[in-house]
């Protein structure tokens, strides 16, 4: 499998797992989805609180930090996205 298709399934993927509350995928994926990739962080985590029903059992306080953390993922990624950019070739066309 190519590189960019696991890309493409981690962007796709979140993006699709995002539609349904993450309560409701097994454990390994609301990991990959809250902590590695923080799709659920940034959206499920702080509705769930305004709503009333806090996720993972996890305090309240959880829901207004967890903008950070696509911040934090976002910072992260940049920091790849240039140190990939450092052995970029292009093909010359």
């Amino acid at each position: 499998m190519k590189s960019i298709e696991l890309v493409n399934a981690l962007t796709y993927g979140g993006r699709s797992a995002c539609q349904y509350p993450i309560d409701t995928f097994p454990g390994p994926l609301r990991v990959l989805f809250s902590v590695i990739a923080p799709f659920a962080m940034t959206l499920h985590v702080p509705g769930a609180v305004i709503l009333g029903k806090p996720l993972f059992g996890w305090p309240e306080w959880a829901a207004f930090i967890s903008p950070l953390s696509g911040a934090l993922f976002f910072v992260i990624m940049r920091a790849v996205f240039g140190k990939a950019m450092k052995y970029y070739r292009s093909t010359g066309s």
